[in-house]
């Protein structure tokens, strides 16, 4: 094998010490499907010293390994202890992704002029949040709580549910910027883009009955279900 890349930093080198390697299980065609009802593993991780550029023997990767493997990449990205607030419910500072939920009740709402509907105060449903590398995208709950990961999802009934415009959302957000964000969407005018899904009901129909009404409830059973928390803890919920 090559001499894995070294580069000089100011008279410093950086030069690969060590390569990890992730064994697969693979099973052939005559083989039956041995980790169904079984503890054994699918896969695992074994360490190799680095010397004269070649790849040497290598040995298991243990828990504890692999512990101190993270605080070094953690360290490498600048990440710090942060403090999660009630309201934050996943944080992965590494890929800057943030997920938290707010409580439903009475806001006031802007409909840019084109859409036809007036702007001022409507009831909301509990909202869940979730910010990534591809903006801002949110959903709705049935219940003023901090949701679990079976709790249900739904979709979102505002308009332009998963794109912000032009808004400009700050760069890599943590959990003390909830709020800023929540601000950014609820000033924000809603166009008719990216119409709500919802069930009975259109986006025009909903928000026409709702804002300047008075009313204080927000009629859930127009939301339709999206799937479950879990299901964006899952790989980021891109799917979505």
């Amino acid at each position: 094998m090559d001499m894995i890349g070294i580069t000089d930093v100011e008279g410093m080198e950086f030069a690969a010490s060590a390569a990890l390697i992730i064994h697969e299980l693979r099973k052939t065609t005559c083989q039956d499907d041995l980790t169904a009802d079984s503890n054994i593993p699918t896969s695992f991780v074994t360490m190799h010293r680095i010397r004269n550029g070649e790849v040497c023997e290598g040995f298991p990767v243990t828990r504890r390994k692999l512990l101190n493997l993270f605080k070094v990449i953690q360290h490498s990205l600048g990440g710090n202890l942060s403090y999660l607030p009630e309201n934050v419910l996943a944080y992965v500072p590494y890929n800057i992704t943030l997920l938290w939920w707010v409580s439903g009740g009475v806001r006031h709402l802007f409909f840019d002029e084109s859409t036809c509907i007036k702007s001022g105060k409507a009831p909301v449903p509990p909202l869940l949040f979730r910010y990534n590398g591809m903006g801002l995208t949110v959903f709705a709950l049935k219940e003023n709580k901090r949701p679990l990961p079976e709790t249900d999802i739904f979709y979102s009934p505002f308009y332009n549910w998963g794109c912000m415009g032009d808004v400009r959302l700050p760069e890599k957000p943590g959990p003390a910027d909830t709020k800023k964000l929540e601000d950014l969407f609820f000033r924000s005018a809603f166009t008719f883009h990216n119409p709500p899904r919802l069930e009975g009901t259109t986006g025009d129909g909903l928000w026409k009955s709702l804002v300047g009404s008075g009313k204080k409830e927000f009629p859930f059973e127009c939301l339709m279900k999206a799937g479950k928390l879990k299901d964006l803890l899952k790989g980021g919920g891109d799917d979505y």
